[in-house]
């Protein structure tokens, strides 16, 4: 078996920081464990349990919680978080409701090609859209 590398897809998912019981009360519960948070080195009364696909996890205070493209739920670590996501305003971006479809097929030297794209926004069905691709900003609109 041989470890192969991949980049993970341009997803846009919601995030929320979690710092308190008070915070998201329906989708993060009160730690029921006592002690100190291997994780953390806080107590535990002041962590969450999310409920994931993979099962209950542990939310310490500071962490982020993202809405996963299917709506699950799941719990990033700070520094995680920073080297993975960044606020679509920082590209320029902005957050519309509507659905992008489409096809982006990037080949190895970096140089890629779009193949089908467009996107449904109930107030213009003709808003162009713009993905990052890495360093690549990649206009989309209907082909």
């Amino acid at each position: 078996m041989r470890w192969r590398k991949f980049k993970k897809k341009p997803v846009i998912v919601e995030a929320t920081q979690w710092f308190s019981l008070k915070d998201l009360p329906s989708i993060v519960h009160p730690c029921k464990r006592e002690g100190i948070c291997k994780n953390c080195g806080r107590e535990l009364k002041y962590h969450g349990w999310i409920e994931t696909l993979e099962g209950e996890h542990i939310v310490c205070p500071g962490d982020w919680i993202i809405r996963g493209v299917t709506g699950e739920y799941y719990p990033v670590k700070p520094e995680i978080f920073e080297q993975t996501y960044i606020p679509l305003s920082a590209i320029g971006g902005q957050e519309m409701e509507g659905l992008l479809k489409g096809k982006i097929v990037v080949y190895k030297d970096g140089t890629y090609k779009v193949v089908k794209a467009s996107w449904e926004y109930e107030n213009d069905p003709d808003y162009l859209v713009t993905i990052p691709l890495g360093n690549v900003f990649v206009d989309l609109v209907e082909c």
